[in-house]
């Protein structure tokens, strides 16, 4: 017991967080290790803590000056690009456990996109600034590959499209979203082919889907060569989803009201705008809790 003791406190450590994005519940949502450190970790070490973890992701922030933080994302496989609900629950993390005051705008300089903000709005759920994703529609038609993965027809689709990390295809009714079981393998395939992150299903609620008649969309967001073949709730995900459905239903005057159907669920809102330099950019808020706080030794 005494050398265990000896050997931990000789040990490198890191306290860890872990919080439920785009969700107020625990056990929902989408779960995220969130790292900050005053200075940064390798590469290989923060990789070995995000496999560790084995969440969708892990965040690592490093703070800088004022309320500006340098942010990346890691799978328990690859860095990612850009990640939403870990920068979610970065945020709360960052707000719940005192780094920063709630009435502040906190700013994340990513490797991969940019400059991201993120503040707390007057009903308690985060705000992030992301850069907008419209979709250019592809009309040659869907291929085969993917037809077949997604166990879909022509005629289930009304829409397929690509945006700058994604694919999307916008189905007929919300059972076909609700109701696919993917051939990840060949999906992995057809996503590697054509050099994009996720197959992203979606659709557009009826008045007959009373179960969805408040919302704009449900959706489910596939990326197997990430290592993750279902992703609970993907906020970069809906950077396309939003734009695409905001042109597609001419929505100006409110929020989108999105709904990711994995099985854990969760809930976006969803608006885009043009900034200040002619850019598109979406708003996209969520609320998130707090599950785990630990110390991992390395």
């Amino acid at each position: 017991q005494q050398v265990s003791h000896q050997c931990l406190s000789i040990m490198n450590r890191v306290t860890i967080y872990q919080a439920d994005a785009f969700t107020s519940n625990s056990f929902e949502g989408n779960p995220a290790g969130v790292v900050i450190t005053s200075n940064p970790l390798s590469d290989d070490i923060m990789l070995k803590i995000a496999r560790e973890m084995n969440l969708s992701e892990t965040a690592f922030l490093v703070k800088l000056e004022n309320n500006n933080y340098s942010l990346r994302w890691f799978t328990p496989t690859i860095e990612e690009n850009l990640c939403g609900h870990a920068t979610i629950a970065s945020s709360h993390i960052l707000y719940q456990e005192g780094y920063a005051n709630q009435n502040e705008e906190l700013v994340f300089e990513s490797k991969f996109s940019g400059i991201l903000k993120s503040k707390m709005t007057d009903n308690g759920k985060i705000e992030l600034n992301f850069p907008g994703d419209p979709s250019t529609e592809i009309k040659d038609g869907v291929p085969e590959s993917l037809l077949n993965s997604l166990d879909l027809t022509e005629d289930d689709i009304l829409y397929y499209g690509y945006g700058r990390l994604d694919v999307i295809l916008l189905l007929k009714n919300p059972d076909l979203v609700l109701k696919n079981n993917p051939n990840y393998s060949e999906l992995s395939n057809y996503l590697t082919a054509v050099d994009k992150r996720c197959c992203i299903i979606t659709s557009i609620p009826t008045n007959e889907n009373d179960q969805f008649s408040d919302l704009d969309c449900v959706s489910r967001v596939f990326a197997p060569n990430d290592g993750i073949n279902e992703d609970p709730v993907t906020g970069s995900a809906h950077c396309l989803i939003g734009s695409f459905i905001r042109e597609r239903l001419s929505i100006d005057d409110r929020p989108i009201q999105a709904y990711q159907a994995s099985e854990r669920g969760g809930y976006l809102e969803l608006e885009e705008f043009i900034n200040e330099k002619e850019e598109k950019r979406i708003y996209l808020r969520g609320s998130a809790v707090t599950v785990m706080i630990g110390t991992m030794f390395y």
